[in-house]
């Protein structure tokens, strides 16, 4: 994975190499003017709210082809920085076949000094 972070442009690269996540590439500029998505808008008081929201999540699960991760995470937001961005190209190849038009995020965000504490994870691989 490669992460670029100049001039307010966030360029990010997920090269799947030898395992099975898949091939991303997301380009996004910081914005100083975020908008809540229409179905949040009344649930959450502020932009960083809603953001904190998305991110506080404790419970991860990911599939992959050939296996299963589940993590159980705390968060420390006491030094975290949100960063609302627009994003300006989201590429993903393994949804071409699920998802015909441009892959539009519904919100982009980058956040950084967010301690994140890996509780327990758990691992199946299937061959």
């Amino acid at each position: 994975m490669t992460l670029d972070w100049a001039s307010g442009l966030l360029t990010a690269v997920i090269h799947p190499g030898q395992g099975t996540a898949p091939e991303l590439a997301f380009e996004g500029e910081k914005t100083d003017s975020p908008q809540v998505d229409d179905v949040f808008c009344h649930q959450f008081r502020n932009y960083d709210h809603y953001a904190r929201w998305i991110i506080d999540q404790h419970l991860s699960l990911t599939i992959w082809p050939r296996e299963h991760v589940v993590q159980e995470m705390h968060l420390d937001f006491q030094e975290a920085k949100i960063t609302p961005l627009q994003c300006l190209r989201c590429h993903i190849p393994d949804l071409v076949d699920f998802v015909q038009d441009e892959i539009k995020p519904i919100d982009c965000f980058a956040v950084e000094g967010l301690k994140v504490f890996l509780d327990k994870i758990y691992c199946v691989t299937t061959e």
